[in-house]
Formats: structure tokens, sequence, C-alpha cells
């Protein structure tokens, strides 16, 4: 379990980079940390909530109501994903976007079949799509089955 929540916390920091809104300037206190993360998770705006409790551990590295609530704040934001992108796939089977949404929540999530399972749904609607063939490309990668990822690939390479 913990080892899943490093992996997320890690992926959460590098999307988090990708967030518009600039990083508080100075300092702010645990209290102010917290506070303003609550306010974006009220406001659905997950990433800029894990964005400041990142830039609250850099500040507050010892804190365990900020990484408390940072784990919480990331769980969140997985299943924000998921359900997001299921609405999206209900409403268009072609939208690949939000099938790799949600594979991607289930994959930061731990759950490594159903993320390859998604990806595998998506491709019955969307036989063609060389970006499903390199996500299962590189989800076989990281779960090690280099066999299945290389045959994704050239699949992949078949429809680009």
């Amino acid at each position: 379990m913990s080892t899943r929540i490093i992996i997320l916390f890690l992926f959460v920091s590098l999307l988090a980079l990708a967030v518009a809104d600039p990083l508080p300037r100075g300092s702010l206190s645990e209290t102010e940390v917290l506070n303003q993360s609550r306010i974006f998770v009220e406001q659905h705006q997950y990433m800029a909530a894990l964005k400041v409790l990142d830039f609250g551990l850099k500040n507050h590295p010892d804190n365990a109501a900020i990484v408390a609530e940072l784990q919480k704040d990331a769980e969140l934001y997985v299943v924000h994903e998921i359900s997001s992108g299921y609405q999206k796939i209900s409403r268009n089977a072609h939208d690949i976007k939000a099938y790799m949404r949600v594979s991607n929540g289930f994959w930061m999530a731990g759950q490594k079949t159903k993320a390859l399972e998604v990806l595998t749904d998506a491709l019955v609607e969307n036989p063609e799509s060389s970006v499903l063939w390199n996500a299962i490309g590189r989800l076989e990668n990281q779960a090690g089955r280099p066999n299945e990822a290389a045959s994704a690939f050239k699949e992949a390479k078949r429809f680009k």
C-alpha cells in the first residue's frame, strides 16, 4: 500500500506541474496549506489542491496532517478521473481520451489488470487506434510482459 501511495504521489506531483495557477509565493503555514487545499477540493479542482499540498510539504516535510490530506486528495483525484472518464465514454464510445483517463486512474490506484482491461474494451470501439495500441504496449512493458508489449507496439505501427 505505501509503495502505491509513493508512486501515486510522484505521478500526481508531475501532473501538478501542468496546473496553470502559480504556486503561492513565500511560505504558508500548515493551516493555510490545509485550508487552501480544502477550498480547491470543494471546487473539484483536485490538481490545484494537490499542488498546494505538494508546496506545503516542501515547507513542512514532517507534517502528518498535510501528508494525510495529500493521500486523501490523491485518492479523490483518481476516483474523479475514473468517474468522469466513464461519463464521457457513456456519451461517446469512441472517445479515446476518456478511455485513457479511466485506464490511467485505475493504473494510479494500483489496479493494473483493470487499467489494461479498459484499454482492451476501448479497442472494441476503436480497433484501429494507434494511441490505444501504444498505451497497451506501455502498460504491458510496465507489467513486465515484453512479448505482449512488442505485439501491441507492432499493432500500433500498423495503424499509424
